[in-house]
């Protein structure tokens, strides 16, 4: 039975698009997890990167719609920027919570 291609990419171009979609999508998961697990780090995206042993490109890109809908913080130093969880204090305590920890005050 042959398949006449209905609902998949029609050439290499569209699964490069197909493939660069995925991976800023990895990206961003990874830079969520990381921040989850670290919810009080300030960092460049070049520190960023680093800790998660990606290119800096592929950082850069998955911060921006982050940044876009609130739940990074960029904060601008002369000309550097720092990226931060937004509130990542109130991240840590519901995190904390859901795994039963007691948070001291």
């Amino acid at each position: 039975m042959m398949h006449d291609g209905k609902g998949y990419p029609e050439n290499n171009q569209d699964y490069e698009i197909l493939g660069d979609a995925i991976q800023g999508s990895v990206v961003r998961i990874d830079l969520l997890a990381f921040f989850q697990a670290n919810p009080h780090t300030v960092d460049t995206a070049a520190g960023l990167a680093r800790r998660l042993h990606r290119a800096l490109e592929e950082i850069q890109l998955a911060l921006n719609p982050l940044v876009r809908i609130g739940i990074i913080q960029e904060s601008k130093y002369n000309r550097v920027s720092l990226y931060k969880l937004k509130n990542g204090e109130l991240m840590a305590s519901f995190f904390n919570t859901q795994r039963g920890d007691t948070v001291l005050e």
